[in-house]
């Protein structure tokens, strides 16, 4: 298993300014501490309020817009990402108008600074990531399984702008994964079990045969799927690491073992395809 690493600044770019804008359900990377610390690392800025004149259509439309969140993988560099933006197929005039043009003006401006500020950081961690991408190399080793079965590889692109969930992204090459980087030991196992959730999502979803979205449930129902999954599998594979996933999972509620089901059970016939699944991946 060779595991592949990526860091991807105009990614993180659109990362960084999502984390300035409010968003109503579980994709929301909203935080005041990075926009705190991010006001400490440059001049003042009205991106708040122009980002925050965005929201409204960018909520109303999330369906079409979200995919905002994942084209920047598919694309080479910042230009090529603008250009995919503006030209994707399911935009409307409308949306055009009204959210990706003003969107890319802001990009435009805060790359003035946050392309700078990347690559600094970026060279400041070298030894850093050097360490990191070893000790997810050896996480990730415990769970070949998965990607064998699936044969496509791990891909991890670590992000300094993210700042909560992640995203899993469909690439036919790779099981493909978007979470923070790392930055010091107690985050290290945050990130991998995130990393994993986006992992295993690749192919839990599939299992509901639906769209998937954030109006309907099926996205709540599909988050308890992977939660059931991965406990399933780091209990079979490495059960030293449960206490760890659910002080993960306890981030948003306490999560025991004792209580897991009942916060995150699913139907019975749903439970005994996903066992079916695991199963299999594991043999």
């Amino acid at each position: 298993m060779n595991p592949k690493f990526r860091y991807v600044k105009h990614y993180d770019l659109v990362l960084h300014v999502f984390a300035h804008m409010k968003v109503n359900n579980a994709s929301d990377l909203y935080s005041k501490k990075y926009i705190e610390k991010m006001s400490n690392a440059r001049q003042n800025t009205d991106i708040i309020a122009r980002i925050e004149a965005l929201s409204t259509y960018y909520n109303e439309n999330y369906q079409r817009l979200m995919i905002v969140h994942f084209l920047p993988y598919f694309t080479p560099d910042y230009e090529n990402m603008k250009r995919r933006f503006l030209n994707f197929e399911r935009f409307t005039p409308e949306d055009l108008s009204c959210f990706i043009k003003p969107l890319i003006q802001i990009l435009d401006d805060e790359s003035l600074f946050f392309f700078d500020y990347w690559d600094n950081m970026h060279q400041h961690n070298e030894d850093l990531r050097k360490d990191m991408e070893h000790r997810f190399t050896a996480e990730l080793q415990k769970y070949a399984c998965i990607f064998e079965h699936h044969n496509k590889p791990a891909m991890t692109l670590f992000s300094y702008s993210i700042t909560r969930n992640g995203r899993g992204i469909d690439d036919n090459a790779y099981l493909s994964a978007l979470v923070p980087f790392p930055e010091n030991d107690a985050s290290f196992i945050f990130s991998f079990f995130q990393a994993l959730h986006e992992f295993t999502h690749q192919f839990t979803d599939v299992l509901l045969n639906a769209n998937i979205n954030m109006q309907d449930g099926s996205h709540d129902l599909s988050e308890c799927i992977v939660v059931l999954a991965d406990y399933y599998l780091i209990k079979a594979l490495d059960s030293s690491r449960l206490d760890d996933y659910f002080e993960w999972l306890s981030m948003s509620g306490n999560v025991t073992e004792s209580n897991l089901f009942d916060m995150y059970g699913i139907d019975v016939q749903l439970d005994s395809v996903l066992r079916s699944t695991i199963k299999n991946i594991l043999e």
